[in-house]
């Protein structure tokens, strides 16, 4: 190595070595302490080399480093005599057909996940999450964390290590803290575990009544009973409906004859095949052709509305029909485009603007009205459109819904008229009690199905169904509704019939739980209903649904929902997750008597504690007791 060389290696920057002069691997480049690794060292450590069983001194080191390019010259030369040759392949590994097969897999991942998780239908002035859709508030800033950082750094110029103070402001705050994060008065707080709250209450409980109260709150950022621990809402499995309504149903109930079919649209997009590549044309001619094989008895096919059309007959398909309606943008205009093709082919198509699976039942209860000496079935898979079906049927009109089968399963046959004799005056609560154990705008309940509370609302008094009704009432008021809903709470949790507040039962339900569980066994706080605060709120929400359901068009912003960058997001609770004095609970370590403003729990307005270091909050100051005596002496006479 020349001296020019050796400069710019040593001090340049210029280190990255390549073994061979010939170029047998494209961008190939290793450090120096790399290339003695893997090229020095391990010829070193081969047999023949110089590491022996003997060990190895500077005498045996020596001597191989300077017999080394004598042996290489011997193994040049036996390979020669031999026509052998050792060496690489001077294909990049990275395009190798191996790798490039793996690269396209993964690749094609990727682009089918975007198309699910599309980053163009967001809007480009907020910060969403594409995989779970969380929206970031004003406080999320990882997106300017460079910013944040280097305004750290310029902060820090000058000073020594000891004057550096770093705050908790400075920390960037990540799309992951939306829903995890509470406020402890004007400052926010990450809840990383909720076990942590019980550790505390351990620490300052006196007795009984302080425990009670501090589980009327939700001792969780968010309600887990109804929330997920990011926030979302727990979704329940809608289908479990459909065997628990076949109990109630006829045995054997066959198709009407002659029947006038009303078609759900979404049902229908998904239930023909598309064969690819091809047209809209002959798409659009293969639903015809169903439509007419299968229900061409004077069909009314009800789509989502939706606004702006771009496709046309012509333009050609060449994805598969799963990947094309994945797009949300590609389903709305295909179909305004097929609405448009089975209006010319004379089927009656309805475009609803609001709630779809409302129209549709809507839609078929007028035909059956306006035609009652004719048999009239709703198509469709969805459970809301069952429910819907039974709950607003009228008692003196029969509508069927036929849910198709798939593959060995067969197709299932309900009647309104039956199943609403069976289920008696339950019949008039369904929408109420699908909307409240979970639909997609409300939340499941952690471990409570909806065959379960079917089964509880059936076995209901008759005076509990009638308070129900506030919630098919349109001018029902927020109290009217909480109050109702607060006691289909404790019933669906089997509370005794002397509680008649969630708060007051979930501390009994925790004792119980407790006493009954292993000790391996963890406690799982979903397990509690809901709190008060919590309960209200989710059944604005229920309320809100049940009169979607009826036509009824309300202000989300008044019945549970607020609004977050444009987006309607629910009201988890107006309560705080904690009483004050455990978020707020804080352990000094003064050796003293905590009388002076160096002790963090006076100077933050708190009372020292079991948790602090020395004093443990009896042999100071600033002990808890003192407000007791201070009280004391003022009702003393003089």
């Amino acid at each position: 190595m020349d001296a020019r060389e050796f400069e710019i290696f040593t001090s340049s920057g210029y280190f990255a070595i390549r073994r061979v002069k010939k170029v047998v691997k494209f961008w190939e480049g290793i450090s120096g302490d790399m290339t003695i690794e893997q090229w020095l060292m391990k010829a070193f450590k081969a047999i023949g080399g110089g590491l022996t069983s003997h060990g190895f001194s500077e005498t045996i080191v020596a001597k191989w480093l300077h017999s080394l390019h004598g042996s290489v010259e011997h193994i040049m030369a036996l390979q020669d005599f031999c026509g052998l040759s050792t060496g690489s392949s001077e294909q990049h590994v990275e395009m190798r057909d191996s790798r490039r097969k793996t690269d396209s897999a993964h690749l094609s991942k990727m682009v089918l996940w975007l198309v699910g998780h599309s980053p163009f239908t967001r809007p480009a002035n907020l910060l969403v999450s594409l995989a779970n859709g969380i929206v970031g508030s004003e406080d999320v800033n990882c997106d300017r964390a460079e910013e944040v950082g280097r305004k750290c750094m310029s902060e820090m110029v000058g000073k020594t290590f000891e004057d550096l103070h770093l705050r908790r402001e400075d920390k960037v705050t990540p799309l992951g803290n939306i829903g995890k994060s509470v406020k402890i008065g004007e400052r926010a707080v990450v809840m990383i575990d909720s076990m942590q709250l019980f550790h505390r209450i351990i620490c300052v409980v006196k007795d009984e009544p302080d425990l009670r109260t501090y589980f009327s709150f939700e001792l969780a950022p968010t309600p887990l009973s109804l929330f997920d621990s990011m926030g979302f809402s727990r979704k329940g499995t809608k289908a479990m409906l459909v065997p628990a309504f076949s109990e109630y149903s006829a045995a054997g109930l066959e198709m009407p004859s002659n029947p006038k079919y009303t078609i759900d649209g979404g049902y229908l997009l998904h239930k023909v095949v598309w064969s690819c590549p091809t047209d809209f044309a002959e798409i659009s001619a293969g639903y015809i052709a169903f439509v007419k094989r299968h229900y061409n008895s004077s069909p009314v096919v009800v789509f989502d509305g939706y606004q702006d059309v771009v496709v046309e007959n012509t333009t050609l398909l060449t994805l598969p029909k799963s990947k094309f309606l994945a797009n949300e943008q590609n389903k709305r205009n295909f179909v305004k485009l097929l609405a448009a093709n089975l209006r010319e082919a004379h089927i009656q198509v309805v475009e609803a603007t609001g709630d779809a699976d409302q129209v549709i039942v809507s839609t078929s209860i007028k035909r059956a009205q306006s035609n009652p000496f004719t048999n009239h079935v709703v198509v469709g898979e969805d459970t809301d459109l069952l429910v819907l079906v039974i709950a607003l049927t009228p008692d003196d009109t029969n509508l069927h819904f036929l849910k198709p089968g798939k593959g060995a399963t067969k197709n299932q046959v309900f009647s309104s008229q039956t199943l609403r004799q069976k289920l008696g005056q339950a019949a008039a609560h369904l929408l109420f009690l699908h909307a409240a154990s979970g639909c997609d705008t409300t939340s499941a309940r952690f471990g409570k199905g909806k065959k379960h509370a079917l089964s509880k609302l059936v076995k209901s008094t008759s005076a509990f169904k009638t308070q129900l009704e506030v919630f098919n009432q349109a001018d029902s008021t927020h109290d009217a509704v909480a109050d109702v809903g607060e006691a289909f709470m404790l019933l669906l949790y089997g509370a005794p019939a002397r509680f008649k507040c969630l708060n007051e039962y979930r501390f009994y339900l925790y004792m119980r739980i407790i006493s009954k569980q292993a000790l391996t066994t963890r406690f799982t706080l979903a397990s509690l209903p809901p709190t008060k605060s919590a309960a209200r709120q989710f059944f604005y929400r229920v309320y809100l649904q049940v009169q979607a359901w009826r036509g009824q068009i309300l202000d989300p912003t008044a019945w549970g929902f607020q609004r977050v960058s444009g987006y309607l997001r629910a009201v988890w609770s107006t309560q705080e997750v904690a009483p004050p004095e455990l978020l707020k609970l804080i352990a000094c370590g003064c050796r003293g008597m905590c009388d002076t403003q160096r002790c963090e729990c006076l100077k933050s307005g708190l009372r020292c504690s079991s948790i602090c270091g020395f004093c443990q909050g009896h042999s100071c100051a600033n002990r808890a007791d003192d407000d007791d005596d201070n009280e004391e002496s003022v009702d003393d006479p003089v």
